[in-house]
């Protein structure tokens, strides 16, 4: 449980980075307005912050309790705080209501989803596959 109490310490950095890149939505232009940007932003950067450390304790065996714990703080603060699934639901269900053009909703899901995916196969999967 030592990396609890780093992911408190490095919580509040996932928070400042998620409310800074909340500036962002609704401020591209053109059809692309309705995107909530610095959401996507976030939540995508939580994810590659997440493969990242997940392949940092792959790549680095022999590590200790105490590097371990860092890792897992940073992943559980810093990635915790600045994903978070319900804000994503509600711009999702805001998207889907939004009269007349109902589709963006399910467009912002297959964007966050698949970019998300694509990410994690790209940082997570290509070391591991090469670990051999």
């Amino acid at each position: 449980a030592q990396w609890f109490w780093w992911a408190i310490l490095f919580g509040p950095v996932g928070c400042y980075i998620r409310y800074y890149l909340s500036r962002y939505n609704s401020r591209l232009h053109g059809g692309w307005k309705w995107f909530p940007v610095g959401t996507f932003t976030a939540n995508v950067t939580a994810c590659v912050l997440d493969y990242v450390m997940m392949v940092l304790t792959i790549r680095l065996p022999g590590m200790g309790d105490l590097q371990l714990a860092v890792l897992n703080g940073v992943t559980g603060g810093v990635g915790g705080c600045l994903s978070t699934v319900s804000t994503w639901v509600v711009e999702v269900q805001r998207l889907l209501l939004s009269y007349p053009n109902t589709s963006h909703g399910y467009e912002y899901i297959f964007i966050s989803i698949v970019t998300s995916v694509v990410l994690g196969l790209m940082i997570y999967g290509i070391p591991v596959w090469t670990l051999g």
